[in-house]
């Protein structure tokens, strides 16, 4: 099968550089000659300290200089049977693109989008052929993680998701299949546990540099504030925004945290490269130790348990949120969650550690205190028929 990528980002460039340990035949498209050139010349030095090493023979180096093409031309891609576009998360941009690449490429040719955060069915609205077309995600860093994202239009035809699917296998990819409601759920997931550990740090027990460490010493690899700064406040802007951000589960829970961020956004707090976001801001700039709330420390170490317990009792009801009402119907769902958001503990190993009465107990405290759907308990019998299984 032969791929395209649109787009020498981070993730474009991540995608091409592993597809290419497959023997994958590559087109990466970029916008400037100078890049065509920094990027050739780069994956050059690859492969010679691949065949230096010893993990390329000379015939297989020779064979993987064939493989791949950089170029700024869109006619390169017309012999493609899946083009992957990469480009900024920008709806006018990406509908552009998409409509420069139908004209090109063949009628059987998978066309998708590796959009975190965009509406699918308008990201593709204006298609000639919708029903090739479909959200194809991938995690990263791409290399360390095992699984990727479909999402489907209502329009997207099965058996072209079959074809990605198969093809994802033959890259060591396990694929989480979703559609409707479903779509982008990971990104999702994930906006929802930074918006929640802001309502927690709103409380104002803990400050922002404190709830992260906590929150990646017990739960996960990374703290919540540290994925946005590492991300970038654009992007998690671009992602809270194109969400409902008034849902009724959800209430004013992404609204609250959308409107903080943008404010410091606009002060010149952006995150990414710079080193310089919200962490940044609020430890640094608004100094927010000094406005804490005081406990003893036997009182702090409660605090920090109940903590835990409130993060990871929402991830649970979350989860099960999302398998009851068939939203997800793929029961990866767990695995995936577990591998992107580095959890310490498996949502099976979450739940029976805590027990059922527990994880209702501070839900319920939850609820009353914020009054939102997205502490009513579910049903949790997903994980009693997982831990049976």
């Amino acid at each position: 099968m032969k791929i395209g990528i649109i787009g020498k980002g981070r993730m474009g460039i991540d995608m091409f550089l592993y597809l290419l340990n497959y023997n994958c035949e590559l087109v990466l498209i970029c916008r400037k000659e100078d890049d065509v050139k920094v990027i050739n010349a780069d994956v050059e030095k690859i492969l010679l300290k691949k065949k230096k090493r010893g993990l390329l023979s000379e015939e297989d180096y020779k064979i993987h200089r064939q493989l791949f093409t950089v170029s700024t031309k869109y006619e390169e891609l017309r012999n493609c049977n899946l083009v992957i576009e990469t480009v900024i998360e920008d709806l006018a941009v990406k509908q552009e693109l998409i409509a420069k690449v139908e004209e090109i490429v063949s009628d059987e040719c998978i066309i998708s989008s590796n959009t975190s955060s965009l509406n699918l069915e308008l990201v593709f609205k204006n298609c000639r052929l919708k029903h090739r077309c479909m959200g194809l995600h991938f995690f990263y860093p791409i290399k360390c993680t095992s699984f990727v994202e479909i999402s489907l239009t209502k329009d997207t035809d099965r058996a072209y998701v079959n074809q990605v699917v198969d093809l994802m296998k033959n890259v060591d990819k396990e694929s989480l299949v979703v559609q409707d409601e479903g779509c982008l759920v990971m990104t999702k997931i994930i906006n929802t546990i930074v918006s929640y550990s802001y309502l927690i740090y709103q409380e104002g027990y803990l400050s922002i540099k404190q709830l992260d460490s906590l929150i990646k010493n017990e739960v996960m690899m990374f703290g919540p504030f540290e994925i946005v700064d590492s991300t970038g406040l654009y992007i998690i802007l671009a992602c809270l925004k194109n969400f409902d951000l008034k849902s009724r589960r959800y209430d004013n829970l992404y609204e609250n945290f959308y409107s903080k961020l943008l404010k410091v956004y606009e002060k010149g707090y952006i995150g990414g490269a710079t080193g310089k976001g919200l962490v940044f801001f609020e430890s640094e700039e608004a100094q927010d130790r000094n406005n804490l709330n005081n406990l003893s420390e036997s009182e702090l170490d409660i605090y920090q348990a109940k903590c835990v317990k409130r993060l990871q009792s929402m991830l649970l009801n979350e989860v099960a949120y999302l398998l009851n009402s068939k939203i997800v119907k793929d029961i990866k769902l767990p695995l995936v969650i577990q591998e992107i958001l580095g959890l310490r503990k498996s949502l099976v190993e979450m739940y029976n550690d805590m027990g059922k009465g527990t994880i209702e107990k501070t839900l319920a405290d939850d609820f009353i205190t914020y009054n939102m759907e997205l502490f009513k308990k579910e049903d949790f019998s997903i994980f009693e028929d997982l831990i049976n299984n």
